[in-house]
C-alpha cells in the first residue's frame, strides 16, 4: 500500500465535503455543518523539498506538518514538528 494512492483520494474527498457543506449552509440555515479538519504530515525523509503528494495537497489541508526547519523556510504555511534527533 503506498501513501499517495491512499492519502490523496481521502484528502480530496474531505476537501470536497467541506467545500459543499459550506456551499449548502449558505442556502439552508438549518443545515448543521461540521467541518472536517484535514492534517497532512510530510515524510521524515523529505528534507529539502516536499513530496509530490505534499505539493498537491498543500492548499487543501488545514494543517501541514514537516520535520525539518529547511522546509518551513521554503514553504511558509508549514508547521514544524521536529525530528527524531530532537527527542531526548
Amino acid at each position: 500500500c503506498n501513501g499517495p494512492g491512499t492519502c490523496l483520494p481521502i484528502i480530496l474527498w474531505a476537501f470536497l465535503c467541506n467545500l459543499f457543506s459550506d456551499f449548502t449552509s449558505v442556502f439552508s440555515s438549518s443545515f448543521s455543518s461540521s467541518s472536517i479538519v484535514i492534517v497532512f504530515v510530510e515524510s521524515f525523509c523529505r528534507v529539502k523539498t516536499l513530496s509530490l503528494t505534499g505539493k498537491l495537497v498543500f492548499w487543501m489541508v488545514d494543517r501541514f506538518y514537516v520535520h525539518w526547519e529547511e522546509l518551513v523556510q521554503l514553504f511558509p504555511g508549514c508547521d514544524l514538528i521536529g525530528s527524531f534527533r530532537d527527542i531526548q
